[in-house]
């Protein structure tokens, strides 16, 4: 049916967005990825010359060949682990969405945001929906996707009206599809963690004024702390263990990868394992919700440095749960929502 009188063609198009990675796992690319990704405010919020005198002189040049170590260890014959299964992702939602193209940007290194804006305009795209693949919302991720995002318009006289996808921390598809990855005999290890990616307490309470106020004021999401990347973490964590049914005592959360002196959200992932090593805890199984992607914070730094410092604390088994990655599961989740609510909607 062609378009009537005063009418425009819809041109769609949806654009994951992931944090990113190097392009290779020499240290010299490590170096600009770290270059690149700590430089950005969101990540270092200091003056703009003390971040980049910190960063460049400081700590990239002695963290870039631990990084590239690090990487190296789980690097596979098509590159990083991350862009791969991200890629993945993106030809499986290709698949089930049709015509409607689906691109993929990451954050910092390539394919770039810039890259994938570039793609929108190519194409003619008068509206496209931003998904970025984090399940919980947090400035350092969504907010930093959209401060790149509009980097673009200085440069572009045409610009497509933007949706953005949700956080989906607790959505019911979400929660199915990472626990389908839970091994069959969940319910015969000692203790299930569910381990976050860490965030400076100073950021989440400049997102709420109420944030921290007392321990408990994460146990619900509430319009409150709405944009709570803690509340939004153990509202998944608890999601996740109702689901899978698991008692109260054998299941705990935590965040790991944290950077710097700073106080960041406890309990942290290495002291929690290293005190179960210690008491007498012997196997468990280990799941990272806050990552769709298989990558280096879950691969190295759980799958290899954890699991040695619980095993050298006194435990004898550490089982990683593998990330939704492209499950069939998580496809027809993400490919259900954007069809609902962007896809499909009245016209």
């Amino acid at each position: 049916m062609k378009p009537g009188f005063g009418e425009i063609i819809s041109v769609k198009a949806i654009w994951l967005i992931q944090l990113g990675t190097p392009s290779d796992s020499s240290t010299s690319a490590v170096r600009r990825y770290l270059n690149e990704f700590l430089t950005d405010p969101r990540m270092i919020d200091l003056p703009s010359l003390v971040r980049h005198i910190l960063v460049k002189g400081i700590i990239v040049p002695l963290r870039a060949p631990k990084s590239a170590e690090a990487y190296r260890s789980i690097w596979t014959s098509e590159g990083s682990p991350l862009l791969k299964y991200s890629r993945d992702l993106q030809r499986e939602l290709q698949k089930a969405l049709g015509k409607t193209p689906v691109l993929l940007s990451m954050r910092y290194g390539s394919p770039s945001i810039a890259e994938g804006w570039k793609e929108l305009q190519k194409m003619g795209a008068n509206r496209a929906l931003i998904v970025p693949l984090f399940p919980q919302y947090s400035s350092a991720t969504n907010a930093s996707i959209m401060d790149k995002i509009a980097e673009q318009f200085r440069s572009s006289e045409n610009i497509p009206t933007l949706d953005v996808f949700p956080p989906f921390y607790d959505a019911p598809g979400f929660i199915a599809a990472m626990a389908e990855k839970a091994p069959p005999n969940l319910l015969d290890y000692d203790k299930v963690l569910f381990s976050f990616h860490g965030y400076p307490e100073r950021f989440l309470r400049r997102g709420s004024p109420v944030c921290l106020a007392d321990r408990s004021c994460c146990d619900n999401v509430s319009i409150e702390n709405q944009f709570c990347y803690r509340a939004h973490s153990v509202a998944t964590a608890k999601s996740l263990a109702s689901y899978l049914k698991i008692p109260a005592d054998k299941w705990t959360y935590s965040f790991q990868s944290r950077l710097g002196g700073t106080k960041w959200t406890e309990p942290y992932t290495d002291v929690v394992l290293e005190n179960w090593g210690k008491a007498g805890v012997k196997k468990i199984v280990v799941f990272c919700p806050s990552f769709v992607s298989d990558c280096i914070e879950t691969l190295e730094e759980i799958g290899i440095r954890e699991r040695e410092r619980f095993l050298n604390a006194g435990g004898e088994e550490l089982e990683l749960v593998p990330c939704v990655n492209s499950s069939p599961s998580f496809v027809n989740f993400m490919s259900s929502e954007i069809q609902r609510n962007f896809l499909k909607e009245a016209s």
